[in-house]
């Protein structure tokens, strides 16, 4: 156990900035089209349902979502949700693959993901 305690501290912390599957910047995220088939207002999320499920981790993702903690945000989020829908119009998530965090806000593990920008395209 002396070992450990010979190692300096922020070699610790270079080695989790390394591994971890995080990426601090917003224009690294991924991008997923979305072909909408569903818009839900809960009342700690909203959530758009993709046609066209992504590849996960668990399996295949076909809903993101966002938390109301924030109204604002989540208004802006619907609006293009809502857009998307009923106008048939190309949508574009960006999200982040290994991040599931949207569970604290309903946005299960399995097939969903935390919403972190969103693209509204031509209509179809």
């Amino acid at each position: 156990m002396k070992t450990l305690a010979t190692v300096p501290a922020w070699l610790f912390v270079l080695a989790a900035a390394v591994v971890s599957p995080y990426k601090a910047n917003a224009a690294e995220y991924g991008s997923a089209p979305c072909t909408v088939s569903e818009v839900a207002v809960f009342e700690n999320r909203i959530h758009v349902r993709c046609t066209n499920p992504q590849s996960g981790t668990f399996g295949p993702i076909s809903f993101f979502a966002v938390s109301t903690g924030n109204s604002t945000n989540a208004a802006r989020f619907l609006t293009i949700f809502n857009s998307a829908l009923v106008e048939n119009r190309k949508l574009t998530i960006q999200y982040e693959l290994f991040d599931i965090s949207g569970q604290d806000f309903g946005c299960m593990a399995t097939n969903c993901r935390a919403a972190r920008g969103a693209f509204l395209g031509p209509r179809q």
